[in-house]
């Protein structure tokens, strides 16, 4: 898990997307990153903690990335700044 403390209470630097209902979920390619044979994102567990969630993708399309699972509706997802949460990640998708 990373975990973010900003003593000021400044805003993180990332955006979360709430994953909702039934359909199909599509992220920001920017959201998903490529760590060793996992594909992860980050999701939020509480204000200052994040964590990793490997997920099961499509083939990217314009920009998106359809999740096949790993995330379920509630979770919060770090669809922007997910790179900042784990510096040592390979690559984005």
């Amino acid at each position: 898990m990373a975990r973010c403390y900003r003593p000021d209470s400044a805003p993180l630097p990332a955006e979360i997307a709430v994953v909702s209902g039934p359909g199909k979920l599509t992220l920001p390619t920017e959201a998903v990153l490529v760590k060793g044979k996992d594909t992860i994102v980050y999701v939020q567990v509480n204000r200052t903690t994040f964590a990793r969630r490997t997920v099961v993708v499509g083939q990217p399309v314009g920009g998106r990335v359809p999740v096949i699972s790993g995330v379920a509706a509630g979770d919060r997802v770090v669809v922007h700044g997910a790179l900042l949460l784990d510096g040592a990640a390979d690559q984005l998708l």
